[in-house]
């Protein structure tokens, strides 16, 4: 018998990016074990990134669009591209900038939770009339935006099909959000709070964001906290190409470069004093950016290029999922940064990079990562201050075109991350909504009389 999944989703394909590969990635492998998967998700054009490529893992999903009542300006969208585009932004006007500054801001400070909040009023009325004229099994809401679990905090209010509640990034606490003031604090803490009660189980992509709700809210919600990484696709990683084009040791980042998560300053400090003391090695050496940058990441890029003589970086941008793997593939290194306050950070890239057949290199804290690649070997690790270290390291890469790791690669560990095993764990917790259902609609039956 097939199943039905209501999925709402702030970031689908066309989009591109980690979330909306992870949406395609359950889509295509859920469906495989056989559930029948309907979509909310924003217009196509919402969103800077896009990525046509993921459209066939979901093509056999249902997905509506609900639309608002004015067109998304070319404008913003234009002005939101710029803002991730290292290229774009490698040396911004000053009014380009003000306007950029100014939107991070608004969206920020006055936007609770975030700006699909207009949209999420649709989806919540879209949700309504499909669940009242269609059987589902389970909704299913994931973020970021935040926002999209109000539209399925409306559907549990107002029917008895069980809720899943997926988080791919912290809502309160989240660093790369400002927030101003109390009251705005307030309302988010009440608004995790009501989530985080009311959903029938709840998904996160890693133990660090796992014990935080717990310690927040205790153990009601930890009975129903599940924690389902991200992960790679052996189909995807295995069809591309692992030739080398050049001569040169290429160390190659896929991704966004963002100053409050992954900046890259740790790694330009490296790359900056392998130059300096290994002038005669410089040239073997090259830093390729496959991917986004906010201004500060790529103000700092800027000046690494301007200040360090013999540096070779090649700024590609943002590419398609498939080129990206095969960027991952070509590559002789693949460079892994993150902030030290991201300890809870594990994105599909982390899980893409160790499918593919390229050592790490990684300047990453303690944390859920850092104890990741610990147990997966295949990578060389590094603190952010370890800024001699790294530069040595660099000049025996270049040196060798191999770089030294700390452990070699166990691809069983590995194996436990691709979307196949994913989805079966995904599956696992959809299949237990049947008896929340039944739970729920016993208390309502007891409330009632």
């Amino acid at each position: 018998m097939t199943r039905r999944c209501l999925l709402i989703a702030g970031v689908f394909p066309p989009a591109g990016g980690a979330g909306a590969v992870r949406m395609a990635k359950l889509c295509k492998y859920l469906q495989r074990r056989g559930w029948a998967i309907d979509v909310l998700a924003p217009p196509g054009e919402l969103g800077w990134a896009r990525d046509t490529g993921l459209l066939d893992d979901v093509a056999a999903c249902a997905v509506a669009r609900p639309a608002l009542p004015w067109r998304w300006p070319a404008t913003v969208t234009g002005l939101r591209a710029a803002a991730k585009d290292p290229r774009a932004v490698a040396s911004p006007s000053r009014m380009r900038r003000a306007a950029l500054d100014l939107g991070r801001i608004l969206r920020n400070r006055l936007v609770v939770p975030d700006e699909l909040l207009p949209w999420s009023v649709l989806a919540a009325r879209a949700a309504k009339r499909l669940v009242d004229t269609r059987r589902y099994d389970v909704v299913l809401t994931s973020s970021p935006p935040h926002s999209v679990h109000l539209a399925g905090l409306a559907v549990a209010y107002t029917s008895n099909v069980p809720w899943v509640a997926e988080l791919r990034d912290p809502w309160v606490g989240n660093p790369t959000r400002g927030h101003a003031g109390p009251m705005r604090r307030s309302l988010e803490h009440r608004l995790e709070r009501m989530l985080v009660t009311r959903a029938d189980a709840l998904v996160v992509v890693t133990e660090t964001m796992a014990k935080d709700l717990e310690k927040r809210y205790g153990a009601r919600v930890a009975a129903k906290l599940n924690v389902i990484t991200n992960g790679f696709d052996p189909e995807g990683i295995g069809a591309q190409p692992t030739h080398r084009e050049n001569s040169l040791f290429d160390l190659t980042y896929v991704g966004s470069f963002d100053s409050t998560l992954t900046p890259p300053e740790a790694a330009l400090a490296g790359l900056a004093r392998f130059a300096r003391e290994h002038p005669e090695l410089a040239s073997r050496l090259r830093l390729r950016i496959v991917g986004s940058a906010d201004l500060r990441a790529a103000d700092a890029l800027r000046r690494h290029m301007q200040e360090t003589p013999g540096a070779a970086v090649v700024v590609e941008g943002f590419v398609s999922h498939r080129d990206a793997l095969r960027a991952m593939a070509s590559a002789d290194a693949l460079l892994l940064v993150l902030a030290p306050g991201a300890a809870w950070v594990l994105t599909s890239k982390v899980f893409e990079y160790l499918g593919s057949a390229a050592p790490i290199l990684a300047i990453v804290p303690e944390g859920d990562c850092r104890e990741l690649l610990r147990r997966c070997g295949g990578a060389a690790v590094f603190s952010p201050h370890e800024v001699g270290r790294l530069a040595a390291h660099l000049a025996k890469a270049a040196t060798s075109r191999q770089l030294p790791v700390d452990s070699p690669r166990n691809s069983q560990i590995i194996a436990d991350f691709t979307w196949p095993k994913l989805a079966a764990r995904f599956d696992k917790v959809l299949t237990g909504m049947d008896r929340a259902t039944r739970q729920r609609a016993g208390v309502r039956d007891r409330l009632g009389r």
